[in-house]
């Protein structure tokens, strides 16, 4: 962050307003609290969406379920990289990847090492496809949903890491609990389907 912000904003004609935005009227901003802010400018910067992984793109998995119909009540990934439902999609910075508290690179270093561990296996394995199960996966999101009380995340600010139930869309452990989730491959939390070799007929 720039060594600038703070002092900006602690200058006299300064006025942070920590309401939320109403709507945008000629005259200026109104904020829920009812109150018009009169402006010349608006610099219109509100973030992005932070749960709209993958989007626009559209992406199929099982049975014709579609990204956007799985993800429906939010993005859900096995241990932020797999998806369930989704045969051999792996993704990096995924849902709850530790990226708004730790390093960007070594998270994405994490990733990767576990997205490989997982194609290795599969050759060695000659499996044709790996799906983390629903179980594993909820397993892991009452693991996630349970650590989040007591973080700097779930305080009472407003953000848009949030999603519509209050989860916010970051990791609440350490980056040691990260590298130590990605190592090594879990089969049993995974369906797996080996391959069906065809043998050429003489």
């Amino acid at each position: 962050m720039s060594t600038r912000f703070y002092p900006a904003v602690q200058r006299g004609d300064v006025d942070v307003i920590t309401a939320g935005i109403e709507r945008i009227e000629p005259r200026g901003i109104v904020t829920d609290d009812g109150v018009l802010h009169e402006l010349d400018v608006i610099v219109y910067a509100t973030g992005f969406d932070a749960h709209a992984y993958m989007r626009p793109m559209t992406i199929t998995g099982e049975d014709g379920r579609t990204l956007d119909e799985a993800w429906a009540d939010g993005p859900r990934a096995y241990r932020t990289v797999a998806l369930p439902g989704f045969p051999n999609l792996f993704t990096l910075m995924g849902p709850h990847s530790p990226i708004g508290n730790h390093s960007l690179i070594a998270v994405a270093e994490t990733q990767s090492g576990y997205i490989v561990d997982w194609i290795k296996r599969m050759r060695d394995d000659r499996l044709s496809s790996v799906v983390p199960t629903d179980e594993a996966t909820d397993a892991y999101y009452d693991q996630l949903k349970a650590a989040f009380p007591g973080t700097i995340w779930v305080t009472g600010c407003q953000s848009w890491y949030l999603d519509d139930a209050g989860l916010p869309e970051l990791w609440p452990w350490t980056p040691a609990r990260h590298r130590k989730m990605l190592t090594g491959v879990q089969r049993s939390d995974f369906r797996t389907s080996a391959q069906h070799l065809h043998r050429d007929r003489a």
